[in-house]
């Protein structure tokens, strides 16, 4: 890969969230232990360095020198792949994140000229395969712009573009004038859905088209984020919250419906054809849909006048109606997942309780585990794993409070 493209690598890895278009476990065709072996796998992932995972099974990351390496997915063969061409979600920008939640990760062969080329030309960057397909970003226009104290030319202007994978029947599904949402982009159901920015840069309008470049729609022009859901997030995509800061997930397309947070604050879900736009919660946080329900916690004013996000839990249902208190006490929220509701509270001795709530009304719940927490607490759930920082650093738990052990990072130390 060109060097300043092996640059982009090194900033690469951040934030991770599921998406309808990662690489599942389901679509590979894995066993239920398979599956369980790989969710511990990546449980013990520091996604920091996380590149993403083959529809072979192979979990690549950056060691701590910033060289490539693999895992087989229940941990084993770690080896290296420094000598393998990888092509992964990489936008067409100096400074990325890995917000985008697409995850896959081809491995390309000498005898595929096509990928070879994505992967050596500056001008083109990979971003999704859908079956033989391949989705990419073709650049039109550049400039030249300083990066790490250096001058380079960068593309800012181009086409998206979709082609088999050896490059048949290559077509332009859209054009990029510089306002693509990058990481937003996401496939649902034989569509690409984008968004391309307001001139302020703070949300947009939200596109789809067909994956033969026909059926362009415009949903709506309010568009700033999607809604996180929790279903399917094995392997490829892990689940991570930080007590500090935010993150932005690609849109949620259930039924042909989008569900996504409007430049107000406010959460929507909206027909394709940009009809019945129902407002399901207002200014809310932690927003997460589990089976036909969203959750959600709703601001409080604390002792000091400043709001904060640990009040009551609600859910409301996807097809709107009046939301549905599910607990009393201050709580921090942290995922809904298969009918249950987890969070977080402390009690008189300043330790952190760990508890789990059935959804449906009955009042079951369930203490998962009790530990004193750090400062900063974090948490990643994938699959059937919680992972934590605690007060001995990260551990991970079953979401059933079985199974508690210490997580041993790979890499364990920071390329940074």
């Amino acid at each position: 890969m060109k060097t300043w493209k092996g640059l982009a690598l090194g900033v690469l890895m951040l934030l991770l969230l599921f998406s309808e278009n990662t690489i599942s476990a389901q679509q590979l065709g894995f066993t239920a232990e398979q599956k369980d072996a790989m969710a511990q796998t990546l449980a013990d992932a520091n996604e920091n360095n996380l590149i993403g995972v083959s529809e072979t099974g192979w979990i690549y990351y950056s060691d701590a020198d910033g060289t490539s390496r693999k895992r087989y997915l229940d941990g084993s063969q770690d080896q290296l792949a420094s000598s393998e061409r990888l092509l992964f979600f990489a936008p067409p920008t100096g400074y990325f994140t890995r917000a985008n939640r697409n995850m896959n990760v081809l491995s390309i062969r000498e005898n595929q000229p096509f990928l070879n080329k994505l992967y050596d030309k500056p001008e083109y960057y990979f971003f999704f395969k859908s079956g033989n397909s391949i989705v990419y970003w073709e650049g039109t226009e550049k400039k030249k712009v300083k990066w790490a104290d250096e001058w380079i030319f960068e593309y800012t202007k181009g086409n998206v573009k979709i082609a088999g994978l050896d490059g048949s029947g290559a077509k332009t599904l859209f054009k990029d004038n510089g306002n693509l949402d990058y990481y937003s982009m996401y496939i649902n159901n034989g569509y690409l859905y984008y968004v391309l920015l307001n001139e302020d840069r703070y949300g947009g309008e939200l596109f789809r088209i067909g994956l033969d470049g026909q059926g362009r729609d415009e949903n709506t022009d309010d568009y700033l984020s999607g809604i996180a859901s929790n279903a399917g997030n094995v392997p490829g995509g892990l689940r991570f919250d930080a007590k500090l800061g935010k993150s932005y997930d690609p849109g949620l397309v259930i039924n042909n419906t989008v569900f996504y947070q409007s430049t107000d604050h406010k959460f929507y879900r909206i027909n394709m054809d940009g009809s019945k736009k129902i407002k399901l919660s207002d200014n809310t946080f932690g927003n997460i849909i589990d089976g036909d329900s969203m959750y959600y916690v709703t601001p409080i004013v604390n002792n000091t006048g400043k709001i904060s996000f640990n009040g009551p839990i609600y859910k409301i249902k996807l097809g709107g109606g009046k939301p549905i208190q599910l607990t009393e006490r201050r709580t921090i929220f942290l995922t809904a997942k298969d009918g249950w509701i987890y969070y977080t509270y402390e009690n008189n001795n300043g330790k952190t309780i760990l508890e789990r709530k059935k959804a449906d009304g009955s009042g079951i719940k369930q203490h998962v585990m009790s530990e004193q927490l750090d400062d900063y607490y974090i948490f990643k759930l994938v699959d059937n794993w919680l992972v934590y920082s605690g007060e001995n650093g990260l551990a991970r738990v079953n979401l059933d409070g079985g199974h508690k052990a210490v997580v041993k990072l790979y890499p364990e130390k920071e390329w940074w």
